[in-house]
């Protein structure tokens, strides 16, 4: 393919992927992506456009960016936060084919809050959109709002939500859930992100559920080496309503939850769930005889009775009272509301799922020190392409709370951002240089034999691996 067909497909907004002929298996969406939603495209192949500014719209925004059409990558000239002004300024991610690398952003990166409302999620992925990556941004709502996500998907496919820092939500900081408009949300990755600090009066983590309509389906989900920590419960939840026949499919492998209150998570219904090398570690609000609970049938009608779930549960482990992962783990689940003691035998599957792009499970010892490692909005990219070491001090007072056993101790500190220590300030850095405009630093291009005076050669595959030029230097290589 030429140059000039190539740069004609760029002008008008086409995707254009490019594939090693002699590859068999699916391209992960950037090295290291794993779980269902590791088959998003993004916007390979499509055009970069530029965060020039910290408005919440108009050109150079990222809203702006976001609401463009055609297959595009999403990179930043700027630092700071970007403030949605009300209640109602959901960044809403309708058209197909975007990359957000929030890993171009220069100095302390890109945090989106809201000033005032309080009701809606800062980015919510909607109306069937599909192939979608966000990596590296920080999403921290704030106090004043309630029922308030920081993201949400919903009617939305082949999604990976990688290395961001989600606190400050009032009610799930990540939800996945389809709607009744007729759009499906399936094959979603969420992984090495940390969902934490939750407010109240609802501090939850992660909700991924199915409702009535089964027109719509919960399908395909991964959690996976995400940190978990001083959110009530829901880390995460996962849930079917009675009238569900297709029920939600989930991996929660290799996480690790610190500091719940009353339990760490839930599921309800007929759900298809797996726990896998999974580290629950009490902190000082913790219950520690609730782990896991199931909800068999609502506590205000208890005649009803929802259908059977399929769960796997292996090599987990929950201190202080099950510090062994090679026992048997299925002591870890109790009933929910109305019954008690363990789950039936008939419920427990032995076989776990499978995804196209496999999450190489770990040990949850080795999850544990490779989550603390690697988690969250913890890095950038240098001129160079070499990743900088980039945590702010949130996110390192939440790891250090993991590690030390510190943090609250009581739900009811926990309903405002100053509790956590409020908006750090940010540093705007310097962007790189990039005299095309083609998302790839000058450095970069010169180092690696590419030219920085030509816009065309950032979406060409000079190796053959099916990563763009440009992916090539997003992926820090």
């Amino acid at each position: 393919m030429g140059k000039k067909f190539k740069a004609a497909l760029y002008t008008l907004g086409i995707l254009v992927v490019f594939v090693n002929s002699g590859r068999t298996a699916p391209l992960p969406a950037f090295p290291g992506a794993e779980g269902y939603g590791a088959v998003a495209v993004g916007g390979r192949g499509g055009q970069v456009i530029e965060v020039t500014n910290l408005s919440d719209s108009g050109p150079g925004s990222l809203r702006a960016a976001i609401e463009s059409t055609g297959p595009r990558t999403v990179v930043f000239r700027v630092a700071g936060e970007i403030i949605l002004p009300t209640s109602w300024a959901t960044i809403k991610i309708r058209n197909s084919y975007i990359t957000i690398a929030g890993q171009t952003a220069p100095g302390d990166g890109i945090t989106l809050r809201s000033a005032s409302g309080d009701y809606g999620p800062l980015i919510a992925l909607t109306d069937g959109v599909h192939d979608v990556v966000i990596r590296y941004i920080k999403l921290r709502y704030g106090k004043g709002r309630k029922n308030a996500d920081n993201l949400t998907v919903r009617d939305a496919s082949r999604v990976i939500i990688d290395h961001v820092s989600a606190q400050w939500a009032s009610d799930e900081n990540i939800s996945v859930t389809p709607s009744s408009s007729g759009w499906n949300t399936a094959d979603v990755t969420i992984q090495r992100s940390i969902i934490a600090e939750t407010l109240e009066p609802h501090s939850t983590g992660t909700l991924i559920t199915r409702y009535g309509n089964n027109d719509q389906k919960t399908e395909r989900i991964s959690v996976h080496h995400n940190l978990y920590a001083h959110n009530g419960h829901r880390n995460p939840r996962v849930s079917a309503h009675l009238e569900v026949t297709n029920p939600p499919e989930v991996q929660v492998i290799n996480n690790l939850v610190y500091n719940w209150s009353n339990r760490v998570g839930t599921t309800k219904g007929g759900v298809k769930v797996d726990f896998i090398g999974n580290y629950w570690k009490a902190g000082p609000m913790s219950k520690t005889d609730r782990i896991y609970l199931h909800e068999h049938a609502p506590i205000y009608r208890p005649i009803i009775i929802f259908p059977d779930p399929s769960i796997f549960i292996k090599n987990n482990i929950a201190l202080p009272k099950y510090p062994d992962p090679n026992k048997d783990n299925w002591q870890m689940y109790q009933y929910h509301y109305l019954l008690i003691g363990s789950l039936p035998l008939a419920w427990r599957r032995h076989i776990p799922l499978t995804s196209t792009i496999p999450v190489i499970a770990q040990s949850p010892q080795e999850a544990y020190a490779s989550v603390l490692d690697d988690v969250g909005c913890n890095g950038r990219l240098a001129a160079d392409g070499s990743w900088v070491k980039n945590v702010d001090a949130i996110d390192l007072t939440i790891i250090k709370d993991v590690i030390n056993g510190t943090g609250p101790s009581h739900d009811s500190e926990m309903d405002h951002h100053d509790d956590f220590g409020g908006y750090p300030a940010i540093n705007p850095g310097t962007p790189y240089d990039d005299t095309d405009h083609d998302g790839m630093p000058d450095t970069w291009e010169t180092n690696n034999g590419y030219n920085p005076q030509s816009p065309s050669d950032g979406y060409e595959d000079s190796d053959g691996d099916g990563y763009t030029n440009l992916e090539e230097f997003l992926n820090g290589r």
